[in-house]
């Protein structure tokens, strides 16, 4: 789509354009913030098309109600309005200046004021020194550019650490043809529902499909010192549509001086746009301060109301005038208090809210009862090693944000990131272009071949790698023995398969090999425990009988925790001795796969994911340390699903630093329901059952949320939920 890549080039042309101005601040909610006084040349409004025929101009502050005015007759007959750079015009469809109205920057002929539907309705004009940026009913006919750095930087000695949230309001349709974003990345671009999020220019775009009904999106950005993180929620009216989510980031602080917002993205390199390009009308735009909250206690759901994140907490205030959790929004004196944590203070655009027009009765939001994991955050800014740095961290009992950072805290080795990690991530861009080389049998040679003759025994076409992973190997087994390094990799590089195997359980299109998906990014699900309520039907079997599925009332599952592997011996020996069974049934069964060794059929994919998580699994059950939780799922005398799942500080996951958090890390079905999924006597709704009760039994013990990561493909719909109902048993 040459649109979308020539996007940053618009960006690059607009900034060289763009000229520096003097900005003061007011302080009060709801104060537009505009330029400092100065004479500004006046705004022409004409009778005619192309700024001709009888006119009137008007220098700033002027206004004029066009129906009462005695020398013009201009009422309801302006076709053309002339603005000049740094003055904003309100025209106003009503006489005495009452709305429906319109804010202006850009000169119009009389095609956009028809496509604004004002063409021969103007009644009332006002004129005004164009504020740092338009707060309300705000039309962008070709491009509107926001100054970030007048608008936060008077408040950044005050109040330190805080977040600076944006969030624009637009109406969007099928013609919608759109950009948000910065002079660099990240961009928003949107045309028709389908949004684009380009996080750099090197990634490809992740896609998201929006909903059919969407009139209204809002997208907010939340800027602080670590990363830039994007979010945006879908409207009909003023129901929202989506569940928002997280993307997080890279950024350079530099760059982030200007928002641009672009009307009309250019197919072409002369940067015309197309003559069909409506006007892009902004309902609101809102600046504020958040204080960075020690934790958001409600989690990133709330479906049912208002919550805590600042994306539905300003927007149900602003866009539908009420809000469950109006402390969220104050003033600059309750946010100024040491209790202020969490508060949002809006500095800049108008909190009254929007006019509210006739509801919608549908629900769009999906049951709260139903065990699905709904996407939170996409991280973008894991430096490409989605695989390795989740599996780094649990080994090393750190956290992702802290390897990134390279703050690694006090552990029984203080050196395992900065050893474990470069080694996994140069072994993977060497042998993860294949899953047939990407193995532990492979990893364990080369560690032998490095320690006996100082190279890895293969030809590489990539030697600056090569040799960094000879010499950083040599390193770890002079400093650590070639007994304690294999063992930690080894141990590290489960983890990454483990990661690997959920990345083919639930993508089934364009699969990459592991090195290609530790580039894609990494999604968080979750699932709020505070809000979830236990079925009060337990969940159905399925079975398969006569070629077709059958719900049967007379079977129900049997659901068992075991928490820990010390004092559960005998039923850890029930579920270990059924593992081994699998195990050795997955790795019979023949698999087709590519030159690179991806799956061809979803078959082949499902068996491939369940290979290795038969393995972690079995692994776990073995290991006497273990922190697993084990599900065990039968359904009369057989065991038919078995998941893992451990509490945050101990999981392989991102974020994953919170006793409240419980992730789940594997699951795996019996064999003989995935090999053969339509033979008769299959059965379907074990991972239900399993995820219910895990709920269940976590709930109970205070745990406040459920989650799992899997890595997205940012080329197909990014997947927003998970859900255990058909093909995860």
């Amino acid at each position: 789509m040459n649109k979308l890549l020539l996007f940053h080039l618009l960006f690059v042309l607009y900034s060289e354009n763009a000229k520096s101005n003097d900005i003061s601040l007011k302080e009060s909610i709801g104060d537009a913030l505009y330029f400092t006084q100065k004479i500004s040349n006046p705004a022409c409004f004409y009778a005619e098309d192309n700024f001709q025929g009888e006119s009137v101009c008007l220098t700033p502050p002027e206004i004029m109600d066009l129906y009462n005015a005695e020398k013009y007759d201009l009422n309801d007959k302006i076709s053309s309005i002339s603005i000049p750079e740094n003055v904003q015009v309100t025209i106003y469809e009503n006489d005495n200046f009452n709305p429906h109205y319109y804010n202006l920057t850009e000169s119009v002929d009389l095609a956009w004021l028809e496509k604004m539907n004002m063409a021969g309705k103007i009644s009332a004009i006002k004129t005004s020194d164009a504020p740092s940026f338009c707060a309300q009913n705000c039309v962008v006919i070709k491009e509107n550019k926001v100054n970030l750095n007048s608008i936060f930087s008077k408040y950044a000695s005050e109040f330190n650490e805080t977040n600076k949230i944006i969030l624009i309001n637009i109406d969007i349709n099928n013609e919608s043809n759109f950009g948000v974003g910065f002079i660099d990345f990240p961009q928003v671009i949107v045309v028709g529902k389908d949004l684009f999020f380009y996080s750099s220019g090197t990634n490809p775009p992740i896609t998201m499909r929006m909903n059919d009904n969407t009139e209204h999106l809002s997208l907010l950005f939340k800027i602080n010192d670590n990363q830039l993180q994007f979010q945006y929620l879908e409207a009909k009216d003023t129901t929202p549509l989506n569940t928002p989510f997280w993307i997080n980031s890279q950024y350079s602080p530099e760059n982030l001086t200007d928002l641009y917002i672009t009307n009309g993205i250019s197919d072409n390199e002369q940067g015309d746009i197309s003559e069909n390009t409506q006007p892009l009308i902004l309902n609101k735009t809102i600046m504020a301060i958040n204080k960075h909250s020690n934790r958001d206690k409600r989690g990133a759901l709330g479906i049912a109301g208002c919550i805590g994140i600042p994306l539905l907490a300003i927007y149900n205030y602003v866009i539908q005038g009420h809000c469950n959790q109006l402390d969220k929004l104050v003033g600059k004196d309750e946010f100024s208090h040491h209790d202020g944590t969490g508060k949002t203070w809006v500095i800049a655009g108008s909190t009254a809210p929007l006019p509210v027009p006739k509801q919608d009765l549908c629900s769009p939001l999906d049951d709260t009862t139903a065990p699905i994991l709904h996407l939170t955050h996409l991280d973008t800014h894991l430096h490409n090693q989605s695989l390795t740095l989740p599996a780094v961290a649990r080994i090393c009992q750190t956290s992702v944000e802290g390897l990134l950072s390279a703050r690694y805290p006090r552990s029984p080795d203080e050196n395992c990131p900065r050893w474990v990690l470069p080694i996994l991530m140069d072994f993977t861009s060497l042998f993860g272009h294949s899953i047939q080389d990407w193995t532990q049998g492979r990893l364990e040679q080369i560690l032998a071949h490095i320690a006996e003759t100082a190279s890895t025994g293969y030809a590489s076409n990539n030697q600056e790698t090569e040799d960094r992973l000879v010499r950083e190997i040599k390193e770890a087994i002079e400093a650590q023995g070639i007994t304690e390094t294999t063992q930690q990799l080894t141990r590290a590089f489960n983890y990454a398969r483990l990661n690997y195997a959920n990345y083919l359980s639930y993508n089934t299109i364009d699969i990459r090999p592991p090195a290609d998906a530790q580039n894609l990014p990494l999604g968080k699900y979750s699932l709020s425990l505070e809000s979830y309520h236990y079925p009060t039907v337990p969940p159905a079997v399925r079975i398969r009988e006569n070629n077709a599925w059958v719900t049967r009332a007379d079977l129900h599952f049997q659901v068992e925790i075991i928490d820990g592997i010390a004092g559960n011996r005998d039923a850890i020996a029930q579920v270990q001795s059924a593992m081994e069974n699998w195990y050795q049934t997955y790795f019979s069964a023949p698999i087709q796969t590519n030159r690179q060794g991806i799956p061809i059929t979803d078959l082949d994919r499902i068996t491939s994911a369940a290979r290795t998580t038969s393995s972690s699994l079995l692994m776990e059950l073995e290991r006497q340390a273990s922190r697993y939780l084990f599900v065990v799922v039968r359904l009369g005398d057989e065991i038919v699903s078995v998941q893992g799942a451990v509490r945050g500080i101990y999981s392989s996951q991102p974020h994953a630093d919170n006793n409240d958090d419980y992730y789940i890390e594997a699951s795996v079905s019996a064999p003989r329901y995935v090999l053969t999924p339509q033979a008769e006597g299959s059965i379907r709704g074990a991972g239900t059952a399993a995820v219910h009760e895990l709920a269940r039994y976590l709930k109970e013990r205070g745990v406040k949320t459920l989650r799992s990561t899997v890595i997205s493909q940012p080329s197909a719909k990014v997947k927003m939920k998970l859900g255990f109902h058909h093909e995860d048993l």
